[in-house]
């Protein structure tokens, strides 16, 4: 049986389903309030700082200036593209909109990538195809990630200044950094000027209006991340489970295919199939067990995050009702600000109509995967009355099918 066995997409579907569930009380209308470009224009026009990094004293010994001085070395061009506080929108590396929170750093693929400061690694995550991100931490908690490459580091391995973790698996490295309480850190040279600390007491209206905006912001944007982060840990977790029960059992079936090959019961070419995808699972068994056994700390550090950003939230909400100001107040300025910006209300209806249309190709997508999940499922419905399937697997494709056609009418009321 193939890994996309019906009861381990029942799970995942679930998951997904339940992720989309918790979500939508984030997402249920593109407000121009939480189109990107209009959060850092204010952002960047009134001097408010994003409330997610925090401003916590620079430890000296990180410094961006290293980390390419260090590069260098292995490829004379290397040079910073993309800073801390660039704004992100959704691609295949990430779901949701957000600051990058890191440091793009370009090398042509192939290039050794060295670690800039020591370490043991802790964690060698798959992040979107032949890319990994590999994750070290210094002594004092502090986590240092290294994305986009080829790693050639394990889990456990001791790492020193200078040593190289991988290979460009892209065109550039992204390295961000966490300290010992999981908050990012912003430790290139832009860190000294990012405006001012988030807690400083406001003095304009306008001023509190967008300290308001930018803190409940990012703390959606921080919840969101959560909600996914949780919902790809139970899917790992639920992953891990079924291959630690699978893999023996496909050990099993090798050796006894093994014994029907040699008497010509079971063709060669099946055997060897076998033999691929039981390797195939051990591959991914050997990785997920440390991924799973590293997302317990990663969500307590994120826990705090949020808590922290809900605080800096209810800061300037409770400062608006003392000047009785509310939210609605917030939206009114806002909207006045695009009105009058001729390019920045381009920018809003860019967006809104890039997300309509996401929302279109997501919905033409569910179609599909329901129309085949409607044929599957017959074909399946068929076998099991002949006996060729468990009881289990039949329920559990039919609960995956029952999920997706929620899911897709979910996306359709949305």
């Amino acid at each position: 049986m193939r890994n996309n066995l019906p009861g381990v997409r029942s799970i995942c579907s679930l998951l997904i389903l339940t992720s989309l569930l918790i979500g939508a009380a984030f997402a249920e209308e593109v407000t121009t309030s939480r189109v990107p470009a209009v959060v850092e224009k204010l952002q960047q026009e009134y001097g408010v700082t994003a409330p997610t990094p925090t401003s916590a004293a620079q430890p000296a010994v990180y410094s961006l200036e290293d980390l390419v001085e260090l590069n260098r070395r292995n490829y004379p061009g290397t040079w910073v593209t993309s800073g801390f506080y660039d704004w992100r929108t959704v691609s295949k590396y990430r779901t949701n909109p957000g600051l990058h929170l890191g440091y793009d750093i370009a090398m042509p693929y192939g290039a050794p990538v060295s670690a800039a400061w020591s370490g043991i690694v802790v964690a060698v995550t798959p992040w979107y195809g032949s890319e990994y991100g590999v994750t070290v931490e210094a002594p004092d908690g502090t986590r240092v990630t290294y994305g986009h490459i080829s790693p050639t580091v394990s889990v456990g391995a001791s790492i020193a200044p200078g040593q190289i973790i991988g290979t460009i698996a892209s065109d550039h490295v992204d390295v961000k950094m966490r300290d010992e309480q999981g908050n990012y850190v912003a430790f290139g040279s832009e860190y000294k000027s990012t405006g001012r600390p988030w807690n400083v007491p406001v003095g304009s209206r306008e001023e509190l209006l967008v300290s308001w905006l930018v803190a409940r912001n990012t703390f959606e944007l921080t919840e969101e991340q959560i909600t996914g982060s949780k919902a790809s840990s139970l899917k790992d977790a639920a992953r891990l489970k079924h291959l630690k029960a699978s893999v023996p059992e496909k050990v099993k079936d090798l050796k006894l295919m093994e014994q029907y090959a040699a008497q010509g019961l079971v063709a060669r070419r099946a055997v060897e199939e076998a033999r691929q995808e039981l390797q195939a699972q051990q591959k991914e068994l050997a990785t997920l067990g440390p991924r799973v056994n590293s997302g317990a700390p990663q969500q307590n550090r994120w826990a705090r995050e949020r808590e922290a950003a809900r605080s800096r939230v209810a800061h300037y909400e409770n400062e608006a009702r003392r000047r009785g100001l509310s939210w609605a107040d917030v939206e009114t300025f806002v909207n006045q600000k695009v009105v009058g910006d001729g390019s920045l209300k381009a920018k809003v209806q860019a967006y809104k109509s890039s997300m309509t249309e996401s929302q279109r190709k997501k919905i033409e997508k569910l179609k599909r995967e329901v129309a085949e999940g409607r044929t599957r499922l017959a074909t399946l419905e068929d076998l099991y009355k002949m006996g060729g399937l468990p009881r289990r697997e039949i329920d559990a494709a039919r609960k995956e099918q029952s999920l997706l056609e929620q899911e897709l009418k979910i996306y359709q009321s949305r």
